[in-house]
């Protein structure tokens, strides 16, 4: 069989993995003089939104593999049945030196297999190839790895699943098989998202929704929260630290974590003939609990928690040491005596050069041993100068801190004054003045909206804001979408009553927040659905730029800061101020 060769450039070795939903080929770039070798992952899809969906996760992927353990996202493309060029959409911002030829066409070649492709409509994503193996290699059946190889392992595997948690993607389906340790360095990669493999199984209905067409096997190491109907809506991260528990217990003991029994007291029976830190043990514990709210918040604490688990080991072992202490006027002598030690093993002190005076005297005193071990040294005491300037040291940054907040809280305060006498005289008219101006700022926190003063927010009459707000709300979605930031409205106008009960089981806590009958609070959220009315929409990109541009449209984050770092409990819910917005002028 000839050569043959995907867009005039990855040329084809060979076959590497073969099912029903997708094909992987180890292939070599031959657009660089040393044919660098690649993997090229080919997956059929009927639908042309499966293939928006495919396109996201393309560029999921090259992020993720610009800051996380994940092999580099060389290209993407596809190719559509009958020959149809593959022409690829996007804003120029998004598309990179790395995908420049996604818009090219399959290159045609005269071999049977490759028109056959042609007839099917085929996603391509093309990664670096590691070279390396999967963990599957060391971890095996009957093999007992050491203590020392297991944290070196979860503290890898940890490093880069914190970076993939921190950009809101879980990976899902962490396995042994999916992990690769590379040869050159050791680095462990991470393979085989599992949204790429509901996708390669899934269709999308009249309305939109992705359904699967072929269920998913649930694989080895699978969370219990997993095997949720709803799970796909809202994954968790500590579902992949469920994971590494069991293979981190695979690797001490042995054995395939199914032989262990389960207790619903004590959790998994795994401990039973295995020799290792206490610690560890928990650690481990704690990462295969039933409930994902009692396993560890995230990566990043799961990492903390093992790293001072491991230095309160290493400061214990080394003080086992035996020490010996010398004092003036007295006979040195060992503490923490190690049980079977005779004291024709203590060491001794090095001789005084000149042979005499009160250093020859402890030099000799120490090749004999104490005369009573149970003896102690007292403690010196701690210098009161010391602890003085360490006290007051304390306390001067504590009050710099506070006076710092305090500073900042203040300019906060000031400006939100009225800036000027207009402003200022139409702030402190009273509320119950029908003839007071509609725009005050008091008023916007305060007055209910009436019917007449609303308008749509959308074409089908779900969403009423104020129409001043409507239009700025808009003109903000405009800005972001030039930027390539997609923002989309959940919720805006209701009426007093409905406000303070909640209007729904999704909306309660936002219920809290009694500003929605103005007309000018509105609910946002990003291109993420599973983000909406959730705290992870701060991690969001659309949160981001809204932080950073919002103000200029006149719009605030309408719930009260809590802490002292000042972070919104409901980062979606915004509101409108006519007076601060920029973007009329």
């Amino acid at each position: 069989m000839s050569t043959q060769i995907l867009k005039d450039r990855f040329e084809l070795k060979k076959t590497l993995v073969c099912t029903d939903f997708r094909t992987v080929y180890l292939a070599c770039d031959r657009h660089h003089p040393q044919r660098p070798p690649c993997q090229v992952m080919a997956i059929q899809y009927r639908q042309r939104e499966i293939r928006h969906r495919l396109e996201r996760e393309a560029q999921i992927l090259e992020q993720l593999s610009q800051s996380a353990a994940v092999p580099e996202l060389i290209a993407y493309f596809y190719t559509e049945a009958e020959h149809t060029p593959a022409t690829k959409t996007g804003s120029a911002k998004t598309r990179s030196a790395k995908t420049e030829f996604a818009a090219t066409k399959f290159a045609e070649t005269s071999q049977p297999y490759e028109q056959n492709l042609d007839r099917q409509n085929t996603f391509y994503f093309v990664q670096t190839h590691i070279s390396g193996h999967p963990l599957s290699v060391e971890i095996k059946p009957g093999k007992r790895l050491s203590e020392s190889y297991v944290v070196k392992l979860i503290q890898d595997v940890l490093v880069s699943l914190n970076s993939i948690h921190a950009q809101g993607v879980v990976h899902q389906q962490l396995h042994p098989q999916h992990l690769i340790r590379q040869d050159k360095d050791g680095q462990i990669f991470l393979t085989y998202f599992a949204d790429l493999s509901r996708l390669e199984r899934s269709e999308v209905d009249a309305s939109g929704n992705l359904f699967t067409v072929v269920p998913m096997s649930p694989h080895a190491y699978v969370a219990p929260e997993q095997l949720q109907p709803d799970y796909d809506q809202n994954p968790q991260p500590a579902s992949d630290l469920y994971a590494l528990g069991l293979i981190a217990i695979e690797a001490l003991t042995g054995r395939s974590h199914h032989d262990f029994s389960y207790d619903p007291v004590r959790g998994l029976m795994w401990r039973e003939g295995v020799e290792v830190s206490l610690h560890l043990a928990e650690f481990i514990d704690r990462l295969v609990r039933q409930d994902w709210r009692d396993r560890f918040d995230s990566a990043k604490q799961a990492m903390d928690t093992l790293s001072q688990g491991c230095d309160r080991q290493r400061i214990a072992q080394n003080s086992r040491l035996p020490t010996v202490i010398a004092a003036p006027g007295a006979q040195p002598y060992k503490t923490a005596i190690q049980p079977g030690r005779s004291s024709a093993n203590w060491p001794s002190l090095p001789p005084n050069r000149s042979g005499g005076g009160s250093g020859g005297a402890v030099a000799k005193a120490a090749a004999s041993p104490p005369a009573s071990p149970t003896r102690f040294s007292r403690p010196q005491p701690l210098n009161p100068r010391l602890f003085k300037i360490f006290v007051t040291g304390v306390a001067v940054l504590l009050m710099l801190g506070l006076s710092v907040r305090a500073y900042q809280w203040g300019r906060y305060r000031l400006s939100r004054l009225p800036q000027d006498w207009q402003s200022w005289t139409a702030n402190v008219l009273p509320a119950s003045d029908s003839n007071a101006p509609d725009n005050a700022a008091t008023n916007v926190a305060t007055n209910a909206a009436k019917p007449s003063q609303l308008t749509n927010l959308l074409e089908d009459g779900s969403i009423l804001l104020r129409p001043e707000a409507a239009d700025a709300y808009w003109r903000m979605f405009a800005a972001a979408r030039a930027e390539g930031i997609e923002l989309y409205a959940l919720s805006g106008y209701r009426e007093p009553a409905q406000t303070a009960e909640g209007a729904s089981n999704d909306d309660a806590s936002s219920a809290s927040v009694s500003d929605y009958h103005t007309g000018y609070a509105v609910d946002i959220g990003g291109s993420e659905k599973s983000t909406d009315r959730q705290l992870s929409f701060r991690r969001t990109e659309a949160f981001r730029w809204l932080k950073a541009n919002a103000q200029t449209y006149g719009f605030e984050l309408s719930s009260p800061k809590r802490g002292l770092i000042g972070s919104s409990p409901e980062p979606w819910h915004w509101r409108y101020n006519p007076q601060a917005d920029k973007s009329k002028n």
